[in-house]
């Protein structure tokens, strides 16, 4: 990947590994700065994931006749009825 960049004061060598020309000492590149972006990162998708897409399968339950303490899989599914009972109602639509 860095083979045929030049960068004054540093020679490239194999393995990901930087050699300092001024101190003479190998300095790893790559893998740890890609490790540490990610960590910052992390907990920004976590929250994003718990706050925006967790709370969507709630919108299941509008689709089933839930009774509090049965579990949804016990529930009948009644799909759209519910939503098309309101449409049908003359006082919904002014």
């Amino acid at each position: 990947m860095y083979k045929n960049r030049k960068i004054e004061g540093v020679a490239y060598m194999k393995n990901n590994f930087i050699k300092n020309k001024a101190t003479g000492k190998a300095i790893r590149y790559g893998l740890s700065n890609t490790v540490i972006l990610w960590a910052m990162t992390f907990p920004c998708i976590i929250s994003i994931i718990m706050f925006n897409y967790v709370p969507l399968f709630g919108w299941s339950y509008a689709f089933f006749n839930y009774k509090p303490g049965k579990s949804l899989l016990q529930s009948e599914f009644v799909g759209l009825k519910y939503f098309i009972e309101i449409l049908m109602i003359p006082s919904f639509c002014r």
